[in-house]
């Protein structure tokens, strides 16, 4: 059955917003192509598939039974921080955590007003070493303008949390997207806002204390319409991706706005889709020492109205250029995607709405070779309910990846599968439940000039270069950051170059150590 709900410009572009009953699922979304909202009632048929693969872990349910809406997943080492929506009358915002990498995971704990707040959006969340703050959008209840940007920390890594509070004094009249990003306690929140002339634009909030205070919003670009943001960092330089347009005339297309100076001022945004009569929208972004990586969902390819393919396109020089458009999903039943990245590493997940699977699974593809090649995707969740919001994390040799399930009522919740990518990263066995999280990698490995070497770590340390026998070639002494890199110009102490093979770098860090291998081809 199909019902025409006639186009309010005032509605979230670019939501989905489901409600599930006992017997139906309602699906509400905005049609990009004919430009009309649609409301579809499908009555749900679930058939089990086992989606057990090499490298993949069967999918798992980690939350409680029917809640999970727009997960968000980080991770810092072995330790994972998940955000979430129970929609379970009253609706609110939930947290939970694992600290041995996905295996087992805490109690629920709840982080907003369900008194005075409800039907919260748009969960997010952002680490600074053991320091964290989940955001959403809150909805209070019994104002004149009833929405702002609601928020609670944490100063232990999760196992407590603060009374919720407000980043935006007064509130607004009217629901809004956001993004967010931080560099150690520097934060920057860019939100959609409406002007008194009902004109959209974008403002940004900082905070240089995580979380203490707020700036006043500052308005940093207007929009006709726009959709979901995104937004990620390297140290100090911000990027902020958006699909959207500025006048009627234009289609939405994906553009980003960068800041070299933790958000103080922003660049004119500009265009990294094709401009042509196609849409492009719902974006993602990540930033590494290695590459500036997007991707969106086109239309370009696709001849259906409402679902497209992935294109990725990123930057290897800190945004001042980038590569060429490339096609990361070709079957055109994708819908909106997550990335994540380690080194020369890369992990797209979607939501694939293929009616072969369900209409709504969770496919993921991986490139190891920073996008130069990609291996076969690989269908994560392997069942025909409903599966959507993926959410994707990658560190420390391994994808973490969430999604909410809509399976059988008994079972449908956020689902969590993970891969162990990196079969070259050794972790010694005193590294388990360290309180010092470290990760290491390299880019590119194998390499033949030089290779970047990416660490964390809390404390800093020593990175060693030894050969295949164990002798010391190269020592590098690093300080505690959150995204190091050290450059290996393949030379030892004496400034010659060493030959080709396979060699072994070692990071020391207050006692605690890993080891990777590499590989040096003349």
């Amino acid at each position: 059955m199909l019902t025409e709900i006639s186009k309010s410009d005032k509605i979230g572009l670019g939501y989905r917003i489901f409600f599930e009953g006992a017997k139906r699922i309602v699906m509400l979304y905005f049609n990009f192509k004919s430009h009309q909202i649609t409301l579809l009632l499908l009555l749900p048929i679930f058939i089990c598939v086992n989606s057990a693969h090499a490298g993949w872990s069967t999918p798992r349910r980690i939350s409680e039974v029917a809640a999970g809406y727009y997960p968000q997943i980080i991770a810092q080492g072995d330790t994972l921080h998940m955000v979430y929506i129970n929609e379970i009358v009253p609706a609110r915002i939930c947290y939970r955590r694992s600290t041995d990498a996905g295996q087992t995971w805490s109690q629920r704990k709840v982080l907003m007003d369900t008194l005075n707040t409800g039907s919260p959006l748009n969960p997010h969340i952002i680490r600074w070493g053991i320091k964290l703050i989940a955001l959403w959008l809150a909805y209070i209840r019994n104002q004149v303008y009833p929405y702002n940007i609601g928020y609670a920390t944490s100063t232990n890594d999760g196992t407590s949390w603060s009374v919720p509070r407000y980043v935006l004094s007064p509130n607004i009249d009217w629901p809004f997207q956001f993004a967010v990003s931080n560099y150690n306690s520097l934060v920057n929140i860019i939100a959609e806002c409406t002007a008194i002339n009902d004109s959209a634009y974008y403002s940004d909030i900082r905070s240089t204390n995580f979380g203490q205070s707020w700036s006043v919003p500052q308005p940093m670009v207007y929009q006709f319409h726009n959709g979901i943001p995104d937004m990620a960092n390297y140290n100090t330089n911000f990027y902020f991706i958006w699909d959207g347009n500025l006048s009627t005339s234009q289609t939405y297309e994906i553009r980003c706005n960068k800041s070299s100076n933790g958000g103080i001022s922003w660049s004119e945004d500009f265009i990294l889709s094709d401009s042509d009569q196609f849409h492009s929208q719902l974006p993602s972004i990540t930033a590494t020492a290695v590459s500036i990586i997007c991707t969106w969902m086109d239309y370009k390819y696709s001849p259906y109205i409402d679902m497209g393919d992935i294109l990725l396109r990123q930057s290897p020089d800190s945004g001042q250029s980038w590569s060429s458009i490339e096609q990361v999903t070709f079957d055109h039943f994708a819908w909106g995607s997550d990335i994540a990245s380690m080194g020369d590493t890369l992990a797209v997940a979607w939501e694939d709405q293929n009616l072969d699977n369900g209409y709504g699974s969770i496919y993921c593809i991986k490139s190891t070779n920073g996008g130069q090649s990609w291996d076969e995707p690989f269908w994560v969740d392997g069942d025909t309910g409903y599966s959507r919001n993926t959410s994707i994390a990658c560190v420390n040799g391994k994808i973490y990846l969430i999604w909410y399930d809509m399976q059988l009522p008994d079972s449908a919740g956020v689902y969590f599968s993970r891969y162990d990518f990196e079969q070259d990263a050794v972790q010694d066995n005193n590294n388990d439940n360290m309180p010092d999280k470290m990760s290491l990698s390299a880019y590119p490995n194998p390499f033949n000039s030089s290779v970047n070497i990416i660490y964390s770590s809390k404390k800093g340390g020593e990175i060693k270069i030894y050969s295949i026998s164990g002798q010391l070639l190269r020592g590098f002494n690093v300080e505690a950051a959150e995204d190091g890199i050290v450059v290996w110009d393949g030379k030892n102490n004496s400034g010659k170059r060493v030959t080709s093979g396979t060699y072994l770098m070692r990071f020391l860090s207050d006692g605690t150590s890993k080891t990777f291998k590499l590989v040096y081809l003349k």
